[in-house]
């Protein structure tokens, strides 16, 4: 029994729709880009917040003084508002960032395991820094003038 085959050739394929040609890899590569621009946000200005929690000197009066109290006011009233959807978040945030507890004792006091401690910071760091960005906190210099940049500790 001979089997005939029957061979299309390229005309007489059938066409089928091709699909609109998307900027997929460019919109990837842009939310790459923003989450990795709202990172940094938010680590710069949670360093500089570090740094004026080391400048804090009730006693001095000047007008950085000023300035630092209100960076880190603000800076803990945008991670508020941004967070408080998520009270979990929040309190992480608190304990990690404001408070200064490490992974094991953030994972110890909150219940969490070491993925969802990992996962959670991300969010955390995206979320709070797309904040600071808006509210006008990063770029760092939007805040301070650049000779203000560099906080000195003041000796108390």
């Amino acid at each position: 029994m001979l089997l005939a085959h029957r061979y299309l050739l390229v005309s007489e394929m059938p066409s089928f729709p091709v699909p609109p040609k998307t900027n997929q890899n460019f919109r990837v590569r842009t939310i790459a880009a923003e989450i990795r621009h709202d990172v940094t946000a938010f680590r710069d200005c949670h360093q500089r917040f570090q740094e004026c929690l080391e400048y804090r000197n009730p006693q001095n009066n000047s007008s950085l003084s000023e300035l630092t109290e209100n960076y880190l006011l603000d800076f803990e009233l945008a991670a508020k508002r941004a967070l408080s959807s998520n009270v979990n978040r929040y309190r992480l945030f608190q304990l990690r960032y404001l408070q200064g507890a490490n992974r094991q004792d953030c994972c110890k006091l909150l219940g969490l395991q070491l993925f969802c401690y990992a996962s959670e910071i991300i969010q955390i760091e995206r979320v709070v820094g797309r904040a600071l960005v808006e509210r006008g906190l990063f770029p760092l210099t939007s805040y301070f003038n650049p000779a203000e940049l560099k906080l000195h500790r003041i000796a108390a």
